[in-house]
């Protein structure tokens, strides 16, 4: 796990995320493993992340799957939309406390550009705006 994080970060660093042309450019972070189970209503929940461009809007969008151990989807979901053109090789961050990793993605500190999108069952049920999210917290 620590040699994908590290080969992952510097994958990030080589290039600068703006030259980020295609999905096949993420397929790195997509293999990112689940996240440790946390609680969740009804019954716990591990996270899965699957990147995406949306070459539209210029958006690197992050959904934020919730699932049981057993492969049961949960019935809250979240997506992040995080504009390109606040993004860097330094808006990637790893982060270790004990045993336990999280990757913290950050759009310009003066800028609140990141949005999270929150579904509970199909629908949206609350959008937040900041300039940071944590990814995790993994083995």
């Amino acid at each position: 796990m620590k040699i994908e994080i590290k080969f992952l970060i510097f994958i990030v660093i080589g290039f600068n995320i703006h030259s980020i042309k295609s999905q096949n450019d993420l397929q790195k972070f997509n293999q990112l493993p689940h996240t440790i189970e946390v609680r969740a209503p009804e019954f716990n929940t591990e996270k899965k992340y699957f990147f995406k461009m949306d070459t539209i809007n210029h958006s690197l969008i992050i959904q934020d799957l919730r699932m049981s151990k057993d492969g049961t989807v949960h019935f809250y979901q979240f997506l992040h939309e995080i504009p390109l053109g606040e993004l860097n090789s330094e808006s990637f961050k790893i982060q270790k406390d004990f045993d336990e990793i999280t990757i913290d993605i950050s759009s310009a500190p003066d800028k609140i550009s990141i949005m999270t999108y929150m579904f509970q069952e199909g629908k949206v049920s609350s959008i937040q705006a900041s300039n940071t999210i944590s990814l995790g917290k993994s083995n």
